[in-house]
């Protein structure tokens, strides 16, 4: 029942922004549909920084510490996100000529979301997924409602800037809630803030940071480098079908939250081949719908909107490509279980370093069909690596725990 509701959740938060922005493109032109994609891109960046990815960290604390210094060590790194919130802000406005008021949203907006992030994950680990699916809609629905609004009304496409920042602040609201009541954060009277233990939050935290920027860069390199080399016009065209694809890591993110504590029980538990069967399943379910998905778009395109048609010819490219990253990301989530959570985090960032230098090169060279075909390669050999991996990982495990 669980992933069901997390796989309706995902589908949904996703989905809803999705139709949102189909509303909006009878108001809404190509060219400012790429350039809406930019601003999520400065948000999401935003996010990853000033939340030091609390939300993998507490995935991991909240099986291994006591709920006193599970609920310790969280305090801490909330409070070192907001001494980061301060720096970010404040080197934002000296050293760079942007539109202060926009940014000041995103920041105020990221700090929020930091929060509920640190809420979200722990919902997550107590298996509580209607209430997690209730908050991820708040945030969804009022930031989308409210842009849509914006826009219908006359507003210019940086309305974006605060609606983002309503929708961050209508889900902090229940998070802070949820925090009061289940009494997840210390601050009371005999709390002491120890900067010592904000630097250790600090570094726990900053081991994903290459993973987080990994996958930053993954997604938000062909974005950027299209609108350089080709124009935010075939930016919108891209992202336009890529958004239509995007249930595929949607598949892969809501197997993800269902597997988390499954995945902890299985290792403890020594069930390697359950383990092994489970994800195979998955695997197979991911391929299969990304087949009924591919269909879904090619005719919805073709009856609906035909401005957009061009965009056709990216789509089988980008399925693939996304089918192989869904896969594979279902193999790595185990590997924060058995130790690893270095090795992962050091070898996204690696590839993506790698992915930034040949999709440069692919697209300046060969347009956007480089980059289409750059990116299947690429997922491929990481899906192939991760694997091996896996297998390699699981018979040391065996070997050691005298497993047959």
């Amino acid at each position: 029942m669980n992933f069901i509701i997390y796989l309706s959740t995902e589908l949904l938060t996703k989905i809803i922004p999705f139709i949102s922005l189909l509303i909006l493109a009878k108001y809404v032109d190509v060219s400012s549909f790429g350039e809406l994609t930019l601003y999520f891109i400065i948000f999401e960046f935003l996010v990853i920084f000033v939340g030091n990815n609390i939300s993998a960290v507490t995935r991991i604390d909240f099986f291994n510490l006591t709920k006193r210094s599970y609920r310790y060590t969280k305090t801490h790194h909330l409070i070192g996100s907001l001494f980061i919130f301060f720096i970010f802000g404040l080197c934002l406005f000296l050293f760079f000529d942007i539109n202060q008021e926009y940014i000041l949203c995103l920041l105020i907006a990221s700090l929020m979301r930091t929060v509920s992030y640190y809420v979200l994950a722990d919902l997550q680990c107590n298996e509580k997924a209607t209430t997690y699916a209730i908050y991820n809609f708040t945030f969804i629905i009022s930031t989308n409602l409210s842009f849509m609004y914006l826009i219908i009304n006359g507003y210019e496409i940086h309305s974006w800037f605060y609606s983002i920042l309503f929708g961050s602040f209508m889900q902090f609201l229940l998070a802070i809630k949820y925090i009061k009541h289940n009494k997840i954060l210390l601050f009371h009277t005999k709390f002491f803030i120890s900067f010592s233990k904000i630097y250790k939050e600090f570094r726990n935290g900053i081991i994903f940071i290459p993973q987080a920027i990994g996958f930053w860069i993954s997604v938000a390199t062909d974005r950027f480098l299209i609108a350089h080399f080709l124009g935010n016009l075939v930016v919108g065209y891209y992202m336009f079908v890529y958004r239509f694809a995007t249930p595929i890591i949607i598949l892969s993110s809501a197997i993800n939250l269902y597997l988390t504590p499954k995945i902890n029980k299985l290792l403890k538990t020594k069930e390697l081949e359950k383990l092994r069967k489970i994800l195979f399943k998955f695997s197979i379910l991911i391929i299969f719908l990304s087949i009924l998905n591919y269909l879904a778009i090619y005719f919805l395109i073709n009856l609906y909107y035909q401005e957009y048609a061009i965009a056709l010819n990216y789509l089988s490219y980008i399925i693939v490509s996304l089918i192989l990253q869904a896969i594979y990301l279902i193999y790595m989530n185990v590997f924060y279980y058995i130790g690893m959570k270095k090795f992962i985090s050091k070898l996204i960032f690696i590839i993506a370093i790698i992915k930034v230098i040949l999709v440069y090169f692919s697209i300046k060279y060969f347009g956007i069909d480089g980059l289409l075909n750059i990116n299947i390669m690429i997922n491929f050999i990481v899906l192939v690596f991760t694997v091996i991996k896996f297998q390699k990982e699981l018979k040391k495990i065996k070997e050691s725990n005298g497993i047959y």
